[in-house]
C-alpha cells in the first residue's frame, strides 16, 4: 500500500471542507476566495438572503413547516432552503417584498382559476373561483387556505372551512390589519399546495 505523504494529504483536505445536507455529512470543495467580497451586487445579494432567511424564521410555524417543509422533503431539501432559493429576488436589500414576485406555496395542485374578491363590507370580503378539479392530486375536497400578511411581514393564518368545489366564500377579517392577503389550495392528505394567489390592497 502506498503511504502518503503528509503535507501532500493536508494539501487535498486544505481544498475540501465538511459539509451536511439533510444531516449526512459529505465533501465539497472550498470556496474561492474573491478579491473583493464587497462590491454593491454582492451587498445588495446578501441583503436580499438575510431578508428571506428573517421572513423565514418569522413564519416558521405558520407557514414554512406546515406547507413549505412537505414540499421540500420531496425534493431533498429543507423548508427554509427551498423557500430562500425560490424568494430571495422578491426581496430588496433592505427586506421589502415584491408581492408580486413573492411565492408563498409551492405544489403540484391545480391552482385557483377565475379567481375574484370583492369587498362587501368593512369588515368582509367576498370570494368566489372555479371547481377545475379533475385528477388524482387536484379533487374537490382540496381545502383553500387563506392568510394575511401585515405590515411586519408577520404571516396569519385565517379560519376557513371552504373547500375548492363550493367555489365561492365570505370571510369576515379585519382588512385594516393587512397589506395583502394570499390563498392556496391544499390536500390534507397529500401534503400538497397549489400556486398561490394574492389579494393586494
Amino acid at each position: 500500500m502506498t503511504k502518503l505523504n503528509k503535507s501532500l494529504l493536508r494539501e487535498m483536505m486544505d481544498e475540501v471542507i465538511i459539509s451536511h445536507r439533510n444531516g449526512k455529512p459529505y465533501l465539497k470543495r472550498r470556496p474561492k476566495k474573491v478579491k473583493n467580497p464587497k462590491t454593491e451586487q454582492q451587498i445588495n445579494q446578501r441583503g436580499k438572503f438575510r431578508a428571506a432567511s428573517a421572513f423565514v424564521s418569522r413564519n416558521l410555524d405558520v407557514l414554512i413547516r406546515p406547507y413549505w417543509n412537505p414540499e421540500a422533503k420531496r425534493r431533498g431539501m429543507t423548508g427554509q432552503n427551498l423557500f430562500c432559493k425560490i424568494n430571495t429576488q422578491a426581496f430588496d436589500a433592505d427586506g421589502n417584498p415584491d408581492f408580486e414576485k413573492l411565492q408563498l406555496a409551492v405544489g403540484d395542485l391545480k391552482g385557483i382559476e377565475c379567481l375574484r374578491t370583492e369587498v362587501k363590507v368593512e369588515n368582509s370580503i367576498y370570494l368566489k373561483w372555479k371547481n377545475n378539479s379533475g385528477n388524482d392530486k387536484t379533487i374537490e375536497e382540496n381545502e383553500i387556505k387563506l392568510f394575511g400578511v401585515d405590515e411586519a411581514l408577520q404571516v396569519e393564518a385565517i379560519e376557513c372551512n371552504v373547500t375548492r368545489k363550493q367555489e365561492s366564500c365570505l370571510f369576515s377579517l379585519n382588512l385594516e390589519k393587512y397589506s395583502a392577503l394570499f390563498l392556496f389550495f391544499w390536500d390534507r392528505e397529500l401534503h400538497m399546495t397549489s400556486m398561490p394567489e394574492w389579494i393586494i390592497f
